[in-house]
């Protein structure tokens, strides 16, 4: 979604648009519709980077005319508009980098640090997740700005899943994007480290 929003804003930004207006104009991703929730967290995401800039009306969570900055058009010229990409080659928490993928024993995630490469095996009990998204909601506040987008979305995956009737992803799914989205701050914030620990049911890594 980040991506899509910053290549739309490079083809409109003369008129510096308002954010929502590209849900007139481009209202799908990957052939799924886009919320307006989604919208702005892809907009709060590339602000925090500091791809784009704009100014804030009161009550307002995203600015409301927005243009790229340096960074922006670095990003889209050279890094294909990928902002994990970008944030990675620029030395920040990008560095820390995750995968997911589907191994013979179901759903895993896998994340990789400077020193250490850890990888589990996630829940597919839906009470646990439904647990463990709560408990992520409880501490978003003490989680750097720059993460909290992406769990926040991650979170609001997992309740979908243990909750809606035709939820996007399956509730293993879910829970490896969580701890997907979380494990880019584990090392920063070692109060998360106990969700982790919930959503995998222990940890396995080395050296």
């Amino acid at each position: 979604m980040a991506r899509a929003f910053l290549r739309w804003l490079d083809e409109h930004e003369a008129r510096h648009p308002n954010p929502h207006d590209y849900l007139d104009v481009e209202p799908l991703v990957d052939n799924l519709p886009v919320t307006e929730q989604e919208l702005e967290r892809a907009v709060l995401r590339v602000e925090s980077y500091g791809l784009i800039k704009g100014l804030k009306a009161m009550g307002s969570r995203i600015p409301l005319r927005v243009h790229l900055l340096d960074p922006g058009r670095e990003c889209i010229d050279d890094y294909d508009a990928d902002p994990a990409r970008f944030r990675q080659a620029q030395g920040g928490p990008g560095d820390q980098h995750v995968t997911i993928h589907q191994g013979d024993y179901g759903q895993a995630a896998a994340f990789a640090g400077r020193d250490v490469v850890q990888t589990m095996n996630v829940t597919e009990d839906p009470d646990r997740l439904r647990d463990v998204a709560r408990a992520s909601r409880e501490v978003l506040p003490l989680v750097p700005e720059q993460y909290r987008t992406d769990i926040e979305r991650a979170v609001e995956d997992a309740e979908d899943a243990v909750g809606s009737p035709r939820p996007r992803l399956t509730v293993k799914q879910a829970a490896a994007a969580l701890a997907a989205a979380l494990a880019a701050s584990a090392s920063l914030l070692v109060v998360l480290r106990f969700i982790i620990d919930a959503l995998s049911g222990g940890l396995g890594g080395h050296q």
